[in-house]
C-alpha cells in the first residue's frame, strides 16, 4: 500500500493511526526497511513533525541528499519549498516520505502550515503516523489507506515483554499473563515494564505486585523514563508522559473534550453513558467526543451512546489532575453531576440504574483512595449503601 507504484495516478498517502505508545513509529520503521529491501531504487526519507524546527531540519537534510541548489544559503531561502519542489519533480525518482508524529492539527494546518509543504509526485508515496484521526482526515487520506493500530495480541505482547529478560523472570505464567492484561498489551507500557524489571532484576510477579499495591507506586512506575533507541531524544518515553502530550493538544484545541476526559477519568472505565457527561450544546458535545475518539482515548460501543476509556489513560489523567491541583475540584463537580443524574425513582435491577451504580461505586472508591471528604458525596454514598442493601448485594 505504501509503495510509490501502488497508485500510478496519484501520490500515495497512507496513515498509521492509534493511541500514543501503541507502536506506530516502530511499524513505520519496519515498513521503511521493507521498502528499502524490496525496492532498492526507492529512496526513503524520514521527517519528524514534532514541531516546525524538526520538520525543517529534516527537510534540509533531504535537500542536501538530493543536492538541491541553494539549500544551505540561509537567509530568506525557504528550505521546505525547495525540497517540496525537488521531490515533486519526477526526475528525483521513486521515494517514500515518512512523516512521523503528525498529530498537531494547528502545526499541520495553522500558521506553520506544514501540510502545504508536502510534495506531490506520481513516483512518490507518503506514510504518516498520527495519534489524531482528525489529522488523517484533513490530510486527505482515504479511509481505505488509514490503518488503525490496536494493542498487540497476547503472543506478541509476551514476546516483547520477554525480550531482555531471563526465563526465570517470566516463569510465573499466571502473573505474567495478569501483568500483560493490566498493561492492556500496549507496547510502550510493556517496554517500560520490561526495562524496569531488567534493571532491577525482578520478576513479573514482583512487578505486578508493585502495580497493584499502591496508586502512587503505579504512577511512579508509569512515569519512569527508559532507554529506547527508536525514539527522539527530545521526547520522554514514560507512558504517562506520552499520553499527556496528546492531552495537552486536546486542552489547547478543544477545552470541552478536555473537561469530558477529566470527568470520565473519575468513573469506571467501561460503559460510560453519554447521558452522564456534563451538559453542552449538541454540536459541541459531538465535536468533543469526536476529538477524544480521534486520539483513541475513548472508544464508542457499537450501536450505542456509551464509551469505554483506556485503563492507563484514566490513570494518567487522574495523575495529571492530582499534580495540577485540580483533582478535588474535579471530584466535587463529578459528585454534583452524579447526584443530578440519579435515575430515581427506579428499580435497582434496571439497566440504567445498574450502570449508574457502577460509576457511583468507582467514584466512591476513588474518594477512599485519596482520603477525600466531600459533603455532597454523603448522598451518593448513602444511595450506594441503600441500593446494595435493598438488592441483597455484598
Amino acid at each position: 500500500m505504501i509503495r510509490p507504484s501502488a497508485n500510478k495516478d496519484d501520490c500515495q498517502r497512507t496513515a498509521l493511526e492509534g493511541l500514543g505508545g501503541v507502536g506506530k513509529t516502530q511499524l513505520a520503521i519496519e515498513a521503511s526497511y521493507l521498502i528499502r529491501d524490496e525496492h532498492p531504487d526507492c529512496s526513503v526519507f524520514w521527517v519528524p513533525a514534532l514541531d516546525a524546527a524538526s520538520f525543517e531540519s529534516a527537510y534540509r537534510n533531504i535537500g542536501k541528499h538530493l543536492k538541491v541548489k541553494n539549500i544551505d544559503s540561509g537567509g530568506s531561502v525557504d528550505v521546505k519549498q525547495l525540497v517540496k519542489a525537488a521531490l515533486s519533480d519526477e526526475s528525483s525518482g521513486n521515494w517514500l516520505l515518512v512523516v512521523d508524529n503528525a498529530d498537531d492539527v494547528s502545526l499541520l494546518f495553522g500558521t506553520s502550515g506544514l501540510s502545504a509543504h508536502l510534495p506531490f509526485s506520481r513516483r512518490g508515496s507518503i506514510l504518516f503516523t498520527t495519534r489524531n484521526h482528525e489529522a488523517a482526515v484533513r490530510l486527505d487520506i482515504p479511509s481505505r489507506n488509514t490503518i488503525h493500530i490496536v494493542e498487540m495480541g497476547q503472543d506478541e505482547a509476551l514476546s516483547l515483554l520477554q525480550h531482555g529478560l531471563t526465563d526465570s523472570q517470566t516463569s510465573n505464567v499466571e502473573a505474567t499473563s495478569k501483568l500483560l492484561d493490566f498493561l492492556a498489551n500496549l507496547p510502550l507500557a510493556i517496554r517500560q515494564a520490561s526495562a524496569f524489571m531488567a534493571a532491577k532484576s525482578i520478576s513479573t510477579a514482583e512487578y505486578l505486585e508493585l502495580c497493584e499495591s499502591d496508586y502512587e507506586d503505579l504512577i511512579d512506575l508509569l512515569s519512569r523514563d527508559f532507554e529506547d533507541r527508536h525514539r527522539y531524544r527530545e521526547i520522554q518515553n514514560p507512558v504517562a508522559t506520552t499520553w499527556l502530550i496528546s492531552f495537552n493538544q486536546i486542552l489547547q484545541h478543544n477545552p470541552l473534550a478536555a473537561e469530558y476526559l477529566k470527568f470520565m477519568s473519575m468513573l469506571a472505565e467501561k460503559d460510560i453513558r453519554k447521558r452522564l457527561l456534563p451538559r453542552a450544546k449538541p454540536i459541541d458535545a459531538i465535536e468533543a467526543i469526536g476529538t477524544l475518539k480521534a486520539y483513541a482515548f475513548i472508544s464508542q460501543r457499537e450501536g450505542s451512546d456509551s464509551f469505554d476509556m483506556h485503563r492507563l489513560v484514566r490513570l494518567a489523567m487522574r495523575n495529571w489532575l492530582d499534580k495540577e491541583g485540580q483533582l478535588m475540584q474535579c471530584m466535587r463537580f463529578t459528585v454534583h453531576r452524579l447526584n443530578q443524574r440519579i435515575p430515581l425513582p427506579s428499580n435497582p435491577g434496571t439497566d440504567v440504574f445498574s450502570n449508574f451504580l457502577t460509576h457511583a461505586q468507582a467514584f466512591v472508591q476513588l474518594m477512599d483512595e485519596f482520603s477525600c471528604e466531600i459533603d455532597e458525596a454523603d448522598v451518593l454514598k448513602k444511595l450506594v449503601d441503600f441500593i446494595y442493601g435493598r438488592a441483597g448485594l455484598e
